[in-house]
């Protein structure tokens, strides 16, 4: 990632949630940048739809991965902007709540996390977009 925003874990204290944030990226790679549009193979990406911020449309997809009692949780949203495929990702990265001893962790509310990292994305704004 070229920069990255994480939820401070004061805010999921006591939960099950180990980590959330936002992750951007950018490459100028013209073969990678011809496949921004596509899901990712290697990281088990399904095409999901698309969404405008700001007036620039993009890719979304999802995926997630599991083990040794982590799960995580992955939205990305990818664009071409100028020849350079950007991507945003939100993580949330929990773990499995029974590892933990009986009473000392509560399960995170998943929304309330997706909608604080979906309101961070929504601020993400180029300074000369190509508007789609």
């Amino acid at each position: 990632p070229v920069v990255a925003f994480t939820i401070p874990k004061t805010m999921f204290d006591k939960t099950n949630l180990a980590e959330a944030g936002i992750y951007i990226g950018a490459t100028t790679s013209p073969i990678i940048a011809s496949l921004c549009d596509v899901p990712s193979k290697e990281q088990g990406e399904v095409a999901s739809t698309t969404r405008t911020i700001k007036g620039v449309v993009y890719y979304v997809f999802t995926s997630n991965d599991a083990g040794a009692g982590n799960y995580y949780d992955r939205t990305t949203l990818r664009t071409e902007q100028n020849n350079t495929c950007y991507e945003i990702v939100e993580l949330i990265h929990s773990l499995q709540i029974g590892n933990f001893p009986e009473g000392t962790v509560t399960p995170f509310d998943r929304n309330q996390y997706l909608g604080y990292l979906d309101g961070m994305v929504e601020t993400f704004e180029f300074a000369n977009p190509k508007i789609n």
